[in-house]
């Protein structure tokens, strides 16, 4: 009678590993598909990215949550625009140099990435915070690829904001405007 109650035990001890196995083998990479790569974000909604720093994106973007990083020393998000399909990436990183000197290492990171050339000579900005920044415009060798950027140094905090928006040349230029007012809308949280 014993040596009964002990298998029966013993099977059901297995039947329950075997269910919690199945359940992380089916469940959990179903339930990862459910989620996907991106959400839609509402317009005219600010995002805050991180470390104190928030953009508005322009209308009809998704978040890439699987880029997005939230963070109190360094944050990046990822928006998409479902139209056009520009990407718009913020990045924010510890800094302690000149607004120069920013502009220099967000140069250094994209030419890692591929053989870009700059088009034109950037222009000194400041967003609606009056943060004060560069932007400019970079063109992909061999293609049509080209992108639009800005980099902000918040001298208070030693953070530099970079935010660029690459895409087919044809669509950046159609969504110039959307993209000054994204450059325009960064802002800290004591700021506004």
């Amino acid at each position: 009678m014993g040596g009964d109650f002990t298998r029966r035990q013993t099977t059901l001890g297995s039947l329950g590993i075997l269910a919690s196995l199945a359940m992380t083998a089916f469940g959990l990479p179903w339930i990862d598909s459910q989620l996907g790569g991106t959400r839609p974000w509402r317009d005219g909604v600010p995002y805050l990215v991180g470390c104190g720093v928030k953009i508005t994106p322009p209308s009809g973007v998704a978040l890439d949550i699987s880029y997005s990083r939230p963070g109190k020393t360094s944050a990046q998000a990822r928006f998409v625009a479902e139209k056009t399909r520009l990407v718009y990436t913020i990045r924010v990183t510890s800094f302690n140099g000149s607004l120069t000197g920013a502009r220099e290492r967000f140069w250094r990171r994209l030419a890692r990435v591929g053989k870009v050339r700059s088009e034109g000579e950037d222009v000194a900005v400041y967003s609606g915070a009056g943060i004060p920044g560069v932007k400019g415009m970079f063109l992909a060798d061999g293609g049509d690829t080209a992108g639009r950027y800005a980099v902000f140094l918040i001298a208070a905090t030693s953070f530099a904001v970079e935010v660029v928006a690459v895409g087919k040349l044809e669509y950046l230029a159609s969504a110039a405007t959307d993209i000054d007012e994204t450059f325009d809308s960064i802002t800290v949280w004591w700021a506004r």
